[in-house]
């Protein structure tokens, strides 16, 4: 017993140690290389975390759920794929994640961000901010991140909702640090606005709502009951999703659009947006499937994407009363 505690202690010290060495030499060194020769450097270290089954989460938390989940999830929402495709898209979501850290670099190294971008449907997105405030619902898409950015770069005022749970002292201290320079960088492209933790600036998201700002959130994790969630559709299922968005967009009277960001080459990004919902035209409470739906077929177009897949497992299915 006693030297399988001291195995399984050694085996979190040396993914611990991958993790630190990742996040704080190959990426910051791949940032600082750039082009195609810091997209091979991504693409490697995906591989590597693939073959360890390792993310932030497995190393704080001293267990081993990503690669098994995101399995489950992909065979659910691709059930007819063969074992050997399923395979080969997990391993493809290791290594979407890994270049979404690379881009993580770039929002504080990169002072001016200039990317190759195309916005589908953001003409819509702020003509609707002209008169009221704007809910962004998005998802741990492909490139999200930057989406916000770029998106922030048009000329919104955006204000983004983020978690504390980054910042749990479980979770090693260059990864905490590399979290708090990846938000405080996208905020630098914000066009004045902040980011703030969903757990402690709550009120500060209904507020600037109803002062006609936008705030971007990813909607994309479960609600903690039935009776605490959203129902409607979501992957071809009735699940309970987490009731945030709904609140604060019925309390803010803001509209409601949903949005991907997609990458398109080494340093190209293709944005896309849902039509915008406003109150006065449709009730949040449809509005919200309708954006979901949206989100869902992003999903089900790019599933080796979402890297958030191995949450579907944990959602609550139900029958609609």
């Amino acid at each position: 017993m006693l030297a399988n505690s001291l195995r399984h202690r050694l085996h979190w010290l040396a993914l611990r140690g991958f993790m630190i060495f990742l996040f704080a030499l190959v990426l910051p060194l791949a940032a600082r290389i750039g082009g195609r020769t810091a997209r091979r450097m991504a693409t490697w270290a995906g591989l590597a975390a693939f073959r360890l089954d390792v993310d932030w989460r497995t190393v704080s938390l001293r267990q081993h759920f990503l690669r098994e989940r995101t399995q489950a999830a992909l065979r659910e929402i691709l059930p007819d794929a063969s074992p050997e495709t399923i395979s080969a898209l997990t391993r493809e979501r290791f290594i979407c994640a890994a270049h979404e850290d690379l881009d993580a670099q770039y929002f504080h190294s990169d002072p001016e961000l200039a990317r190759q971008c195309s916005y589908e449907g953001l003409e819509a997105v702020h003509e609707a901010a002209a008169r009221t405030g704007v809910l962004v619902m998005t998802l741990h898409l492909d490139t999200t991140p930057m989406g916000i950015a770029q998106l922030g770069k048009t000329g919104l005022k955006l204000n983004l909702m983020t978690s504390n749970i980054v910042q749990d002292p479980r979770v090693p201290a260059v990864l905490r640090r590399f979290f708090r320079r990846k938000y405080k960088g996208i905020e630098r492209h914000l066009n004045g606005g902040i980011y703030w933790d969903v757990e402690t600036h709550i009120r500060d998201f209904y507020r600037v709502l109803a002062r006609g700002e936008s705030v971007a959130m990813l909607c994309d994790g479960p609600a903690l009951s039935r009776e605490d969630g959203v129902l409607t559709e979501f992957l071809g299922k009735t699940r309970a999703l987490s009731p945030g968005a709904l609140r604060l967009a019925k309390k803010s009277g803001a509209a409601l659009v949903g949005m991907v960001c997609l990458r398109a080459g080494p340093e190209a990004y293709r944005l896309v947006f849902s039509p915008v919902f406003e109150p006065s035209v449709l009730a949040p409470e449809q509005a919200i499937q309708e954006v979901y739906a949206f989100l869902s077929r992003a999903i089900q177009a790019h599933p080796e994407r979402w890297w958030a897949a191995d949450l579907l497992p944990a959602f609550i299915n139900v029958e609609k009363a």
